[in-house]
């Protein structure tokens, strides 16, 4: 992603890294509901707001990492247990009902007023969660999120260009098996990150391989954003990718797209069906949370199912084509 020896080219995609909030060194800029509540403010949404002499201001969601999950910036409220003595702010998962609710937002412990977020930030966000563990499904977690207040347990990587094609990427398990060789701890930080492999994004324009029509920097970005654009909050993704409204939260369309883009970093990186296979195999959480809800490590099959539809539309010439469509409305 970068290479700091080479201080001229190093850095194709312009990255910089952001922690935008400690939890502890800045804990004094940080209020809760009740104190907010008490003192005139409205909630609106996850967004609390006064008026003062006309001026409207408004006071951010906190978000930490318990809230957001991959391509999805709405994972979780975040709730005070009435019963731990350590570690009393939980998260409380959305079902997936709440998920389909394009409106629904995640609620998180403490605001942060707008004016004290970092100067020039973008439109939305891209963050990853910094903590991970053997025990994890995925090492790397990244997400999309509105332009809001972020605690440390979720570092940002600012782009200078195709944010949406490099969280594809970096979802992808072709980059969780690199980034799996490499990791030795538990604390994901960018000392690892910017070693990761990721193509150029001049690579990335080049046309896809499975699609000569279109480069794959559109392709990643365009189903990049249908997953992580599933609620209003997140407009300005779908705005970036011209997406007019959410698209539908619907769990099978989602493994699909998921595929798709799984299937065409493996290709990207020259893997081999094989490789992918057992690439595939070095995940057990995910094997067997599959065999136990569908009875067969269903991920595995769909991406080598895409895997072989892209490989056959590579060999004949033909453009592959999706086999989902998300709905709009």
């Amino acid at each position: 992603l970068i290479n700091e020896n080479d201080p001229v080219n190093g850095n194709p995609w312009g990255i910089k890294f952001m922690t935008m909030f400690h939890m502890s060194n800045d804990s004094h800029l940080f209020h809760t509901r009740d104190e907010l509540e008490a003192d005139g403010w409205t909630l609106n949404g996850n967004v609390f707001e006064r008026s003062l002499d006309g001026v409207i201001t408004r006071m951010l969601p906190l978000y930490q990492g318990m809230m957001a999950t991959t391509y999805n910036h709405r994972s979780a409220d975040v709730v005070k247990s009435a019963t731990a003595t350590k570690r009393q702010n939980q998260p409380r998962y959305l079902t997936e009902s709440e998920l389909r609710d394009r409106g629904r937002v995640v609620q998180p412990m403490y605001w942060v007023n707008e004016r004290d977020l970092p100067p020039q930030l973008p439109d939305w966000l891209l963050g990853f969660s910094n903590i991970s563990s053997p025990t994890n499904e995925r090492s790397m977690v990244a997400y999309a999120l509105p332009k809001v207040a972020v605690g440390h347990s979720i570092p940002l990587v600012l782009a200078r260009r195709g944010g949406l094609a490099l969280l594809a990427v970096l979802n992808s398990f072709a980059l969780d098996y690199a980034l799996r060789q490499k990791l030795g701890g538990v604390n994901l930080t960018y000392n690892y990150v910017q070693q990761l492999p990721i193509p150029t994004p001049d690579q990335l324009w080049l046309p896809a391989a499975w699609n000569r029509d279109s480069p794959v920097i559109n392709w990643l970005r365009e189903r990049a954003a249908l997953l992580s654009y599933a609620a209003r909050d997140l407009s300005a993704v779908g705005k970036e990718a011209g997406l007019m409204q959410p698209c539908a939260f619907d769990p099978v369309g989602r493994s699909m797209i998921r595929a798709e883009i799984d299937a065409a970093v493996f290709h990207l990186f020259g893997v081999g069906r094989a490789e992918v296979d057992h690439i595939m195999e070095t995940f057990p959480i995910v094997k067997r949370k599959d065999e136990a809800a569908f009875g067969s490590y269903r991920t595995k099959d769909l991406i080598l199912e895409v895997y072989d539809a892209m490989q056959a539309s590579m060999d004949s010439g033909q453009p592959y084509l999706s086999a989902f469509e998300l709905e709009q409305p």
